[in-house]
């Protein structure tokens, strides 16, 4: 459907520059916003065009493009970069007995795996969040 593909390109074109811009709480400030306009779009186009195609087609191919490709494979290494480049820079997120030492620690492989999982762990939340204005949107619960 060039429909749905033509809400993703949209979306693509800017959103890595906006991510970066962005501070934590990135996913309910932007992608899910995103989404909540390309759907009511969507709706509207459906309405708009009836018999043409089917708004339950249309909902499943946008899920498919955007939740399980866009959001899980372009979107969320990017949070997961930043979440960590925020915590290695500010030491933001880090506990506070670890935050003292960060610089020290820099350069320790156990520092390290700690700021994946931490940045991961993150990045997880808000998707999660993200997973409940999902389900509101798409209109299942």
């Amino acid at each position: 459907m060039d429909v749905v593909q033509t809400f993703v390109a949209d979306f693509c074109e800017d959103s890595n520059e906006i991510v970066q811009k962005s501070e934590p709480g990135i996913v309910p400030t932007t992608f899910t916003l995103w989404r909540r306009i390309a759907l009511k779009q969507l709706r509207r186009i459906e309405q708009n065009n009836q018999g043409v195609c089917r708004l339950d087609l249309l909902m499943q191919l946008f899920a498919t493009e955007v939740d399980c490709e866009l959001l899980q494979h372009v979107y969320k290494p990017v949070l997961v970069s930043q979440y960590k480049e925020i915590i290695l820079t500010q030491h933001k997120y880090l506990p506070e007995d670890i935050s003292q030492f960060a610089d020290r620690l820099h350069e320790s492989p156990s520092f390290k795996r700690l700021v994946n999982a931490l940045a991961e762990f993150l990045t997880l939340m808000e998707l999660c969040h993200d997973l409940v204005t999902r389900l509101q949107d798409y209109g299942i619960t």
